[in-house]
């Protein structure tokens, strides 16, 4: 594939921890020129890659705050000038877009709903084509919290409706979540898993019968609620011990939960640094067992979820502990590489880690390694490099 077509890869978060969008950088680079706008900086892969970062968002002060309260509410009436008003008013999207009109790109791809006005104005400028990647199901990525609901989910819904319409392909994180964009928006997402790349696959690492550790990765997010875990790990045999590597999300939310471990399993849950992504198969490959559970009562993106995490683990050569979360148990049913607990309830994930042994552990870690030949990297990132090349060819 000729290196000419240019692509420019637009995401508001910190790159250089976005596990996705590091794949899509370092996957199309491999064949196109890139581009990639974002929070911060990140190394380039084999020389081809641009990094143009952009200033995220100011916190809002009281006046900032009060204007968005209000567009949101005239949004109600009025969500053609509300929303547009919101949007082109922040300095971030502003900013983006005079990158991508800079750039040059055949294609602009664009991470998330947020990012899409911006790739179709500047699309609409330069004649690139627009695929868009949607990370989860947008409309209902915080529906829990009532406020997003009423104010935020019609502003998420408009912008899908009114700009949708403009892009040559979608793209997203499983097919049940592209099944519901279909039924709701007329449009028909590929499906590229968030599967990672690891340039050496960890060996199998027979488990220790009197050390089995569990270890959990990611956003200390209060709505993931990940007290669970610690709750349940108090009520396992004592050769399990915890390991969190977290992310602050919420403040003060890594504090609550090394109190609530030092109360409930003193000297049993350990909280670790973080890594950058491209290292964190190998550091997970350190532990026995993957944990992920997510309640997802009244959360339509907690049902349907297949996180990176889930795909950390696999890729490590981890063995699983998850809760009846639909698609990672599709998965983990399919493959033979975990247990699934019939609950979130901590006393039942503790039932089931309690009723191992360890020759059960070490099969699933064996189960892990001869899927993660099938679920990675180079399967799914290559439907996404596929794609580009069948746009380039019809351009």
């Amino acid at each position: 594939m000729d290196k000419s077509p240019k692509i420019a890869i637009i995401s508001f978060s910190p790159i250089h921890r976005d596990a996705r969008v590091l794949r899509q950088v370092s996957y199309l680079s491999k064949h196109f020129s890139v581009t990639a706008i974002g929070y911060g900086q990140i190394n380039s892969p084999n020389g081809s890659t641009q990094m143009w970062p952009i200033q995220p968002p100011l916190k809002g002060g009281v006046i900032r705050k009060a204007s968005l309260l209000t567009l949101l509410l005239l949004g109600k009436v009025l969500p053609k000038w509300a929303y547009e008003t919101w949007y082109w008013s922040q300095s971030h999207h502003q900013a983006a877009l005079q990158l991508l009109l800079q750039s040059n790109a055949s294609f602009i791809h664009a991470n998330d709903w947020n990012t899409l006005p911006v790739a179709v104005k500047a699309a609409e400028q330069t004649g690139a084509r627009v695929i868009l990647d949607l990370h989860e199901y947008a409309p209902l990525e915080f529906e829990s919290r009532r406020l997003w609901r009423l104010f935020y989910q019609p502003m998420v819904d408009y912008f899908l409706r009114r700009y949708t319409q403009q892009c040559a392909a979608f793209v997203t994180v499983n097919e049940t979540i592209a099944n519901r964009y279909t039924s709701e928006y007329g449009i028909q997402p590929i499906t590229v898993m968030n599967v990672p790349k690891s340039e050496q696959l960890p060996d199998f690492r027979p488990t220790d019968p009197h050390h089995v550790r569990l270890v959990h990765h990611g956003g200390a997010n209060r709505d993931r609620k990940l007290e669970l875990m610690i709750q349940a790990i108090a009520q396992t045999s004592p050769c399990y011990s915890l390991h969190f590597m977290l992310i602050e999300i919420n403040p003060g939310y890594i504090a609550e939960l090394q109190a609530l471990a030092e109360h409930l399993a003193p000297g049993r849950v350990f909280f670790h640094q973080t890594v950058p992504p491209a290292e964190i198969v190998s550091r997970l490959a350190e532990f026995d067992l993957g944990i992920y559970l997510l309640p997802f009562a009244h959360n339509f993106n907690n049902s349907v979820a297949l996180p990176n995490k889930f795909f950390d683990f696999i890729t490590a050569g981890l063995a699983l502990c998850i809760g009846p979360s639909p698609e990672m148990v599709r998965l983990t049913e399919q493959y033979g590489f975990g247990i699934v607990a019939s609950s979130f309830e901590p006393g039942e994930v503790a039932w089931v880690l309690n009723n191992l042994s360890i020759a059960d552990i070490d099969r699933m870690k064996l189960k892990a390694i001869e899927a993660r030949q099938i679920l990675n990297a180079d399967v799914e990132l290559g439907k996404l490099v596929a794609l580009y090349q069948k746009l380039w060819r019809e351009a």
